[in-house]
């Protein structure tokens, strides 16, 4: 390992990013890989992630995020909330999620 940082808190998000998109032997895996979520091909790699997350506002009190939570793990598509902000905006997601369905069921003739 080159980049020495294998025992940072940053480093632990990438793993943990990467292990539930990728080994179906992690226990959440069922909600990430198991749904097709992915990491992108320039953060198979530590150094830019990490390059990424310090350019991007990140933070150790910070939580990375899924602007689109059906979207790939990709720097257009990640954010660094708190995580109450990150539980607040998986709330609001289900539920707006819940509503669209809601509203095709709607919509279709019975």
């Amino acid at each position: 390992m080159t980049h020495n940082s294998s025992q940072t808190r940053l480093y632990k998000i990438w793993k943990g990013m990467r292990d539930r998109c990728t080994n179906p032997q992690t226990p959440i895996f069922r909600w990430y890989g198991g749904r097709g979520i992915k990491v992108c091909r320039t953060w198979q790699k530590f150094e830019p992630f990490r390059d990424w997350a310090l350019a991007n506002g990140y933070q150790d009190d910070l939580t990375i995020d899924r602007i689109n939570n059906d979207g790939n793990y990709t720097p257009s598509n990640c954010q660094w909330l708190t995580a109450v902000a990150n539980v607040a905006k998986r709330h609001r997601d289900a539920k707006r999620k819940r509503i669209s369905n809601e509203d095709f069921s709607a919509s279709r003739p019975g």
